[in-house]
């Protein structure tokens, strides 16, 4: 599978909430994992999503950052001029407390429960590429 960066940076072809990533005798792991890294119970029917560049299910139905890049009319976060804003800012905050809670997990845990969601990273790497092309 490509690449899919979302509006706010996730990677939603590595996220276990992705249409098709997570078996259905996975999501309960997946749950659990989200419960015990992140501090929230996941929804069995947040699974199958096919981001916010599709029309469809979605796990964040009413995203905030999904309507502001509609609204500025850019592709994600890494194309706008602000990029990380407050609304932006308090998704890594999460991301970034919870991973600092939670250090010293193995490596296979990161890569379900952090590496998709590596905003900071991804945007800047989109932001990067965009320089080098302009």
């Amino acid at each position: 599978m490509d690449k899919i960066i979302s509006k706010c940076g996730n990677r939603c072809d590595l996220c276990p909430l992705y249409h098709g990533n997570v078996e259905k005798n996975e999501r309960q792991k997946i749950i659990d994992g989200f419960t015990k890294y992140h501090g929230f119970t996941m929804k069995p029917d947040n699974f199958d999503c096919v981001g916010c560049l599709k029309e469809g299910k979605q796990s964040r139905e009413n995203c905030n950052i999904k309507k502001c890049c509609i609204n500025k009319n850019v592709d994600n976060c890494a194309y706008c001029n602000e990029m990380i804003c407050s609304l932006l800012k308090m998704d890594i905050e999460v991301i970034e407390g919870s991973l600092k809670r939670n250090n010293g997990l193995l490596q296979k845990d990161y890569d379900i429960f952090y590496k998709p969601y590596e905003v900071v990273k991804n945007l800047n790497k989109i932001k990067n590429d965009l320089k080098k092309k302009g």
